[in-house]
């Protein structure tokens, strides 16, 4: 059923977080109301003492001076940021997404999902490829060995301190956190979280990390015919989207819903988890995972060329130019 008037028609409208909604929408039309929202694909995890001891009381805000960071740990022979892309995938996923959403903004990504009018080979999009391939063939920030390792591999670089920050998603996260409280209790109190740094000359949002989902209650047009029960229908979906139900997700499991809530106990918790909690749900905002939309035949070849591409084998132009002809070819 076509929900978008009963949706806007919500007592909790004003509250719910417009960005959980793009999955779920065609055009301008909504057809669910999404339950329970997933975990950040792009995340910094960094060590605040390895980073106190080079000079910084957080996490760069700039990849300039995540450069300049990498001058010191290198003389430690510590890498300054661990990234696995072994499965191709990662690259995409963990790191394009929000770096090119700092360059194009979420109009250019819809327009692409809504074939808008926006293009692979759109002068924001090859600048964020650009900057893509400068950090990793032209600095000294991530492990040489990046494109052959996993994230698995990768995040093990950070737990055993041979990193001092490691970029991955929340399924990472949950893996170092674990593991650290078990093995290291003063390396998981070290741990912090920021957004991917600022690319030079990018003038979108600075604070975005891209966010995905996982389900939302539709319901089915056959309801409509019986007034008292589609009513029934939309008081169920509202309920187990609204206020209550963000509030006992999050004080339960740590996780966001549909429905923004201030005022969240997260003292059953401990330090890190409420940390990662307001990372992901509170102090940042949201774009879009590129492979969660359009479809695999155009990010298997993005993704194989962007690994080409970090090589140093192929040009920001020529990836640009052979995903827009899978996407033209294939959506």
């Amino acid at each position: 059923m076509d929900l978008t008037d009963t949706i806007k028609a919500s007592p909790y409208y004003d509250q719910y977080d417009q960005d959980y909604f793009t999955p779920f929408k065609d055009g301008d039309k909504l057809y669910g109301y999404p339950v329970l929202t997933g975990g950040t694909c792009t995340v910094v995890i960094y060590d605040k003492a390895m980073w106190k001891e080079a000079g910084y009381d957080e996490f760069p805000s700039t990849w300039e001076d995540v450069e300049k960071a990498s001058e010191y740990f290198k003389d430690q022979g510590i890498d300054t940021v661990a990234f696995g892309n072994g499965g191709k995938w990662q690259a995409n996923s963990d790191f394009l997404s929000t770096l090119g959403d700092r360059c194009t903004g979420k109009d250019w990504f819809q327009s692409l999902i809504d074939k808008g009018g926006a293009a692979f080979t759109d002068e924001a999009f090859v600048k964020a490829l650009t900057e893509t391939q400068h950090l990793f063939t032209e600095t000294d920030i991530f492990n040489e060995d990046y494109n052959s390792v996993t994230n698995e591999d990768a995040r093990e670089y950070y737990i055993s301190g041979d990193a001092a920050a490691f970029i991955g998603g929340n399924w990472d996260e949950s893996y170092i956190a674990a593991t650290l409280k078990d093995s290291d209790e003063e390396k998981f109190n070290n741990i912090g979280f920021a957004v991917l740094p600022q690319p030079a000359d990018a003038t979108e949002d600075p604070d975005s990390q891209n966010i995905g989902l996982g389900y939302a209650v539709a319901i089915n047009p056959k309801v409509a015919d019986d007034p008292d029960k589609l009513a029934a229908a939309i008081d169920l979906a509202q309920e187990i989207t609204g206020p209550a139900f963000s509030t006992y997700v999050a004080e339960n499991y740590a996780l966001g819903g549909l429905t923004k809530t201030e005022d969240v106990d997260l003292s059953k918790f401990d330090q890190i988890t409420q940390d990662f909690y307001n990372y992901s749900y509170v102090d940042t905002t949201k774009c879009e995972i590129y492979d969660s939309y359009i479809n695999s035949a155009v990010w298997d070849v993005l993704n194989t060329d962007l690994q080409t591409m970090m090589n140093g084998e192929m040009t920001p132009e020529e990836v640009a130019e052979n995903a827009q002809k899978a996407y033209e070819e294939n959506y």
